[in-house]
């Protein structure tokens, strides 16, 4: 399950402007954490559809990269710096 979930590529976020720390999401589990608990409070129908997304993933229904997908439009609704 665990190679089911992983992206062909990993999403660098900067989730604090200003601050120069970055973080590496490399599969759908971990880009719902970050949406789930790291997200900042802009959130809307690009979130909602990257949550929906990786759940979608998680539980086998479609392929991780329309997560990867879902999750980069979610970043860039919400302003961050994503590369």
């Amino acid at each position: 399950m665990a190679d089911f979930v992983k992206w062909r590529s990993s999403v660098v976020l900067h989730l604090r402007a200003g601050c120069s720390e970055r973080q590496a999401i490399t599969n759908t589990r971990e880009a719902a954490h970050c949406l789930l608990v790291h997200w900042p409070d802009c959130r809307g129908d690009a979130y909602h559809r990257a949550v929906r997304m990786c759940g979608l993933v998680l539980c086998g229904l479609v392929a991780p990269e329309v997560a990867r997908i879902a999750f980069l439009e979610a970043a860039e609704e919400s302003a961050i710096f994503a590369l």
